[in-house]
């Protein structure tokens, strides 16, 4: 009887509410949405081999067999790829989110901050053990991205190199380092938002690896030459890096544009901030112009599902609206209401941003699932702050 009183006092229960506001939960939805985004970014030359007609320019070139969407190498469906960086990119984001408050404890206790720390929800120690944890786990799932593809590969005698089946596992390593340093010791320093856009780069990047092993021998294709340019870093190309670099970019102006969400200062962090989220908007229209040489009458339209030289910006420019609407307000009456309005909306304008990228790279059905993760985030987002 006293055993079982024990097991259900308050102090024995998991408080899941403070863990959800300690790992910031409505925020996780915009990782697993540019992962998800980069992933599609690279399928997407199934998706526009499989649309092209017969004798077009697009058919005839020199490919492999046209692949199936949900099985590129015969034993490794290509979704438990997916299920896999998607995985390693949550685990690695919320390690870094409970870090984060674990380094901050001294300084939000003394601001007086309402965090699960600093109100004794959680215990300081129980949440450094669980943020180390969280990073140490965030690269297994990343390990079994390698080890799938070399098990598999060795079966099937594809020519998938060593740089391909752990390259998500080195960008994973990367980025657990990234967080560290942002979280640790750069923090205070004007390195800080540069780090916090590297997060987000590597981030896409890891989509773009695990893809990249999901698809084997189809990653070295004249047609994903054409669609996502030669090769810039291993085995990424220079699209799916534009991409990268231009989401990076735009959370660097984020974080820039909040470095004084607190106290709501007038000072240049605010325009400095939102001229680099409009960069990082600009690079992302105009990351499909980065492909590589196009076959004799093929148009870069040809190449994705929607067009890339004017629908494709349209797109992203509107899912941006709103957060620049709130930033210029910030900017002209500046306040922590309005700075922290401004970085809600753009947090959660990733996720649009994200299901425009898998609409230019594999249409609407996908999107329209990448799309849905905002439903969950601005439920959440109503109880639980995400900055």
């Amino acid at each position: 009887m006293n055993e079982t009183a024990a097991r259900n006092s308050p102090a024995a229960r998991i408080d899941w509410q403070a863990w959800a506001r300690l790992v910031r939960l409505p925020n996780v939805f915009t990782i697993i949405a540019d992962i998800s985004a980069a992933f599609f970014l690279v399928l997407g030359t199934g998706v526009t081999l499989s649309g092209a007609a017969p004798g077009s320019p697009l058919a005839s070139l020199p490919l492999t067999d046209p692949p199936e969407m949900n099985s590129y190498m015969p034993s490794v469906p290509v979704w438990v790829m997916l299920v896999c960086a998607v995985t390693s990119g949550v685990l690695l984001y919320w390690g870094g989110m409970v870090l984060n408050d674990v380094f901050d404890v001294e300084q939000d206790t003394l601001a007086e901050r309402e965090r699960p720390l600093v109100n004794g929800d959680l215990s300081v120690a129980t949440a450094r053990k669980a943020g180390w944890g969280l990073l140490a786990f965030g690269l297994v799932p990343t390990l079994l991205i390698g080890l799938i593809t070399s098990f598999g590969t060795a079966s099937e005698a594809s020519s998938i190199g060593l740089q391909t089946m752990w390259s998500p596992l080195a960008i994973a390593a990367i980025l657990a380092v990234l967080v560290v340093l942002y979280d640790g010791p750069c923090k205070r320093t004007p390195l800080a938002p540069i780090l916090m856009g590297g997060c987000r780069v590597f981030s896409f990047l890891l989509g773009v690896t695990a893809a990249n092993a999901a698809i084997g021998d189809l990653a070295n294709t004249p047609l994903q030459a054409m669609r996502l340019g030669p090769t810039v870093i291993g085995d990424i190309r220079s699209v799916a890096l534009m991409f990268a670099i231009g989401m990076g970019t735009y959370i660097a102006g984020l974080t820039t544009f909040g470095r004084r969400e607190a106290t709501g200062e007038a000072t240049i962090h605010l325009p400095l901030g939102l001229l680099m989220m409009l960069a990082g908007g600009a690079l992302l229209t105009f990351a499909p112009h980065f492909g590589g040489e196009l076959a004799e009458g093929v148009s870069l339209a040809n190449l994705w599902q929607v067009d890339p030289t004017i629908v494709f910006p349209t797109a992203i420019l509107l899912m941006l609206a709103g957060t620049i609407f709130h930033g210029r307000r910030a900017i002209v009456s500046p306040s922590p209401a309005k700075i922290q309005a401004t970085i809600r909306s753009g947090l959660l304008a990733i996720i649009p941003i994200a299901a425009t990228i898998t609409m230019l790279s594999v249409g609407a059905f996908w999107a329209i699932t990448v799309f849905a993760l905002m439903v969950p985030s601005r439920i959440l987002a109503q109880r639980i702050r995400m900055t």
